[in-house]
């Protein structure tokens, strides 16, 4: 199943089988931003959420209602931090982009005017 109704500030690290027609993959929850901020890092080292492989995020908003910008960032040391390419999500969620993980990985809202929003990957 997918969770997607965390309070705000809340990070679901736990890897969960999500279902989708008859898809089913591990999901984990990068963050769920309600606000101008970053989420906490997530160090990615537990198969299949490791460092160089590639993986699909999607980008939700649980009502629908995100107006704003926000972009996943990823980092080698967990202090420098730089945009991953192809992931900056303008409106209310519903996008899924490819990428490359890095060693740490964290959302950042940089713009918002209303509602949340959330990036989780998706093996």
């Amino acid at each position: 199943y997918f969770k997607s109704h965390l309070a705000i500030g809340e990070i679901e690290t736990e890897e969960r089988p999500i279902h989708w027609g008859y898809i089913m993959a591990k999901s984990l929850q990068v963050g769920s931003l309600s606000s101008v901020t970053t989420s906490t890092a997530i160090e990615l080292n537990t198969t299949p959420f490791i460092q160089g492989n590639n993986v699909k995020v999607a980008f939700t908003s649980p009502a629908a209602d995100f107006a704003g910008s926000a972009k996943l960032q990823g980092s080698d040391d967990n202090s420098s931090w730089s945009d991953i390419s192809g992931t900056t999500v303008t409106t209310g969620g519903g996008a899924f982009v490819s990428i490359k993980l890095p060693k740490y990985i964290r959302l950042n809202c940089t713009v918002r005017s209303a509602g949340t929003i959330v990036a989780t990957l998706l093996d």
